[in-house]
């Protein structure tokens, strides 16, 4: 007997999908939760919990409820993810060629982004196809004066792309344009064949001569970016990059730009290991990065990917120099102005190791 199919969102016809994060942030925020809302049935809050999608009447219905704008509430990746491809709205030169739904993801202040491969539809061919690494910003539930300062700050990042083109250390940008009246904005750069450091750090302790290689590439970059007053204020191992020749690329510094305030839009911060804890406030200098780097750096020699800035005393253990370790300490402080004055600080201890 043939199993029955299962109905999934995509199957249900003329609803519509909203965040589920942005609505519990906003639910909480009344101490509330789901099911509460009067004049909204208890199945409909379950179809939004499970993402399965309500028609148009009670999305409204929600969002007057919350007194917020319908489109505020909107999740266009889910509604436009049709067999694992992001189809809405289109870049005119570049097409998705490997997009889910787990690439929908969001900054820490709350601004969604979706990431995915992109192909250019009219360079490059069937053997020589030239890809490239999209991140595709919606920015609808961002008030009009955070978007003004968004849009600044996203057709800034090809200048800024191009300012730094001699750094091999940094990915270079392809495009940055606006669709559907700039309420999203696609961020293209170029496609670099290769497997991050976080990667690297799931299969154990990296290799020393390896992570010396790749920790100083990644200050080098750093210090690009720092001598242009950009501040990471959030790099992770998943971030930096090592292609199949060994250099390092750090990428989505495009997202430094839009995490120059705080929240832009209703959420919490959510925890992460490698952000300085003056970051959430919003008031960050190049310490925050040296912060990351220090994390970073602890995980890939020891292989625990637990490992927060509080844990400076697992390198007492480790056969490292002591000016390496002074420095990882250091770069690890809760307080900024404990933290190395300088770039060259850190890569004078890397270099004697």
């Amino acid at each position: 007997m043939a199993k029955k199919k299962s109905k999934t969102p995509t199957q249900r016809k003329g609803v519509v999908y909203l965040d589920t994060a942005k609505l519990h942030t906003l639910l909480r925020d009344r101490g509330e939760s789901w099911g509460t809302a009067k004049g909204i049935s208890e199945s409909s809050w379950r179809n939004v919990a499970q993402d399965l999608g309500v028609f148009p009447k009670t999305a409204k219905r929600i969002a007057d409820y919350l007194k917020r704008p319908l489109a505020e509430l909107l999740r266009p990746s889910t509604d436009n993810i049709r067999d694992g491809e992001f189809r809405w709205p289109e870049h005119p030169e570049w097409t998705v060629v490997d997009g889910s739904r787990s690439n929908w993801d969001y900054t820490s202040n709350g601004l969604g982004y979706f990431r995915c491969q992109v192909r250019h539809r009219y360079v490059g061919d069937d053997k020589h196809p030239e890809f490239g690494r999209a991140r595709f910003y919606d920015l609808t539930g961002v008030s009009e004066s955070d978007r003004s300062q968004l849009r600044e700050r996203l057709t800034r990042h090809a200048q800024v792309c191009r300012e730094l083109a001699a750094c091999p250390q940094l990915i270079r940008n392809k495009s940055v344009l606006p669709v559907a009246e700039e309420s999203f904005w696609w961020v293209i750069d170029e496609w670099v064949q290769g497997q991050t450091l976080g990667e690297f750090m799931s299969e154990g302790p990296i290799d020393e001569r390896r992570l010396k290689s790749v920790m100083l590439q990644v200050l080098t970059g750093l210090e690009a970016l720092h001598n242009r007053k950009i501040v990471l204020r959030e790099l992770t191992p998943h971030r930096i990059l090592i292609a199949s020749d060994e250099i390092v690329r750090l990428t989505d510094f495009d997202l430094a730009k839009l995490l120059l305030h705080g929240k832009t839009v209703s959420a919490d911060w959510p925890v992460d290991l490698y952000r300085a804890p003056e970051v959430e406030g919003g008031k960050v200098t190049p310490q925050a990065d040296y912060y990351s780097w220090g994390v970073t750096f602890m995980q890939a020699v020891t292989g625990d990917l637990t490992i927060t800035g509080h844990n400076s005393e697992v390198l007492t253990d480790l056969a490292l120099p002591q000016e390496l370790v002074t420095v990882l300490r250091q770069c690890t402080a809760v307080m900024p102005s404990k933290r190395p004055r300088s770039i060259s600080t850190i890569r004078k201890a890397v270099e004697a190791w």
